[in-house]
């Protein structure tokens, strides 16, 4: 006999447990590019495009509004795997700011920020947002 693994549920804060009830019951056993986009505006605020590869069994999930990584990511990649077929594989990728997006900016305007602020922060650089 193999012992189940525990889990201490109390150690879990409530909306967590909560969230992934809600993306289990509304996923109602469809996982397509239109339930993908919905559930992507409600974990993370973010609008998504898929590039679906159906030869390889492989789709992608390219974030188009935002920039960097964005908020409540982990939850909205557990939906995923929950949800998307086993046989398909899939990645995220993300929008950062590249070095011609900010050509126009000094290096004094562009020194108060870390580069990390630079490359994925929104608002910043007077508040343009490419």
């Amino acid at each position: 006999n193999v012992a189940a693994p525990s889990i201490n549920v109390c150690k879990i804060s409530l909306f967590p447990r909560v969230e992934r009830l809600a993306y289990t019951f509304n996923s109602r056993g469809f996982f397509t590019t239109n339930f993908l986009k919905k559930q992507a505006m409600v974990f993370t605020n973010g609008e998504i495009d898929v590039i679906e590869d159906f030869a390889n069994y492989h789709f992608v999930i390219q974030f188009t509004n935002m920039l960097g990584v964005p908020p409540n990511i982990e939850n909205f990649r557990e939906m995923v795997n929950v949800n998307k077929p086993a046989h398909l594989t899939y990645e995220i990728k993300y929008r950062y700011r590249t070095w011609g997006e900010v050509k126009d900016f000094t290096w004094a305007e562009i020194a108060q920020y870390t580069w990390d602020e630079a490359r994925s922060k929104e608002g910043i650089l007077n508040g343009t947002y490419y």
